[in-house]
């Protein structure tokens, strides 16, 4: 064994080899993400029952017939999608009506405070 290590293409092998395995790992979303060079490895996580917070003057105005729970589909690396399922940490769906008069709106639905993954 004392032999390998004296011998330097030995050593050279091994700090190639260690060079290439850290570089994989500091990567591979990079890699899978890039389209055409590896298959994707995308995945989406369904939330079912989400509460709805509408944000409006309760001062002035009444709402009427809106949904209390709405469905939450999430997209994203297989990474990101672990984590978020593993941390489950707080997060807030809002439909933001204060900018609006009476009347029926049709309005976007906004996410607040979700745990992202960025590279």
């Amino acid at each position: 064994m004392d032999k390998l290590f004296n011998n330097h293409w030995f050593v050279k092998f091994i700090a190639f080899f260690i060079a290439l395995m850290l570089f994989t790992m500091v990567n591979i979303d990079d890699m899978t993400n890039q389209s055409g060079l590896l298959p994707t490895n995308q995945k989406t996580y369904t939330l079912e029952e989400v509460e709805l917070t509408v944000l409006y003057n309760d001062e002035v105005y009444e709402l009427i017939d809106y949904p209390e729970h709405v469905q939450v589909t999430l997209k994203g690396p297989q990474t990101s999608i672990t984590l978020f399922q593993l941390a489950r940490g707080s997060f807030e769906i809002v439909a933001d009506l204060s900018d609006h008069g009476e009347g029926t709106h049709t309005v976007n639905v906004e996410h607040r405070a979700f745990l992202m993954i960025y590279r």
